[in-house]
């Protein structure tokens, strides 16, 4: 094993604490230095940096390394994971009643994070009625990428863009506040992550500001964006893909009957001709969106699953048809509007105010 080798893990298995010092080195210590190289000390340095801040490496190329107890030695555990092995386990156990956005997202996520040459950046776009599950898909997308947001919800290369703050109705400076964030987190992480929330609210034409970021180019001012993901999340196509999805009850067919090919039209129209901030855009007038993800309106029944997953994620219930049990449950579904009248089949608001009512009625 060579003499950096033994350094750093000397160091990584004693938990040492890096600390640039004001002392003057020792001379045993210049030597350590000296025999391990100028570059070996750089590379050191990194391997320490990287097992305790977060650090965007390439995949193969895992710099941190964490302590193990049980067998005094570390090991790696990366910062970002390019395999997402877990992404649908995850989607499977914590979102229901959506397998057009599951299939979708299962396949193209995983896909560009192994592909260390894609042609561009992947863009995705989710439509739907508020309370489906768009916003919590996204945060289940970034958990299984990103360590640290997995842990503490935060990550320097998770990036949500919400537009309902803009004190500024100059498209401008509009256009400006979205290119320099882009840039800025590109420059820093290659693999980011953005989510445009709410972008229906978006004044439109702004979005644009992002086309060169996005189109199939290698560089954009000498910068190369092929390797992040954007996620544009949106209430435009709503109706569309509600009414096609009750014209399917109607018919006796199960909503995992519906296609892609039923709804893509509905989106991808809804996308560019609704108000909000895709309308008219390039961005859709140019294919740059490459999956158009529906999300469908939620029923009862998927309803009482998210209630259970409350119980037993914040009341600490592992078996909550038992206890607090089935009619606690159904009582707090009861609760919730739903619609058309005669059927009340869907939820008017998903899953949104679950929480709420369990926590009033508990």
């Amino acid at each position: 094993m060579s003499l950096y080798n033994k350094l750093l893990i000397l160091c990584l298995a004693t938990n040492w604490s890096v600390v640039l010092s004001v002392e003057p080195l020792t001379s045993s210590l210049v030597g350590v230095l000296g025999a391990v190289g100028l570059g070996a000390i750089y590379s050191a340095w990194d391997y320490l940096k990287c097992s305790t801040a977060e650090c965007c490496h390439p995949p193969n190329e895992v710099k941190r390394f964490v302590y193990d107890a049980s067998s005094h030695w570390p090991h790696r555990e990366p910062w970002i994971d390019y395999e997402v092995k877990q992404l649908d386990q995850s989607i499977n156990t914590q979102v229901y009643g959506q397998h057009l956005a599951k299939n979708i997202i299962t396949k193209l996520i995983p896909k560009h994070l192994k592909n260390n040459n894609p042609n561009k950046p992947l863009v995705l776009s989710f439509h739907g009625w508020t309370g489906g599950g768009k916003t919590f898909m996204s945060e289940i997308v970034a958990k299984n990428i990103y360590l640290k947001f997995r842990k503490s919800d935060k990550s320097n290369f998770v990036h949500r863009l919400s537009f309902t703050n803009f004190n500024t109705n100059d498209k401008h400076l509009m256009r400006q506040w979205i290119k320099d964030n882009v840039t800025n987190a590109v420059k820093q992480c290659p693999r980011s992550l953005f989510i445009f929330d709410e972008i229906d609210k978006l004044v439109p034409g702004v979005i644009d500001a992002i086309k060169p970021f996005i189109d199939y180019n290698q560089f954009a001012d000498s910068i190369d964006y092929r390797k992040a993901i954007f996620i544009f999340l949106s209430n435009t196509g709503g109706t569309g893909i509600t009414k096609t999805a009750y014209d399917f009850h109607l018919l006796g067919k199960e909503r995992t009957d519906l296609t892609i090919k039923d709804l893509e039209p509905l989106m991808n129209s809804g996308a560019f001709n609704e108000d909000g901030g895709l309308y008219k855009s390039d961005i859709v007038e140019k294919n740059l969106i490459d999956a158009f993800v529906p999300f469908l309106p939620l029923e009862k029944k998927h309803i009482k699953m998210c209630i259970q997953d409350h119980l037993k994620y914040h009341y600490n219930k592992s078996d909550p048809l038992k206890e607090p049990g089935e009619e606690f449950i159904r009582q707090v579904s009861n609760e919730l509007e739903y619609f058309p009248p005669d059927t009340r089949l869907y939820s008017k608001t998903g899953c949104k105010r679950v929480a709420n009512k369990v926590d009033v009625l508990m």
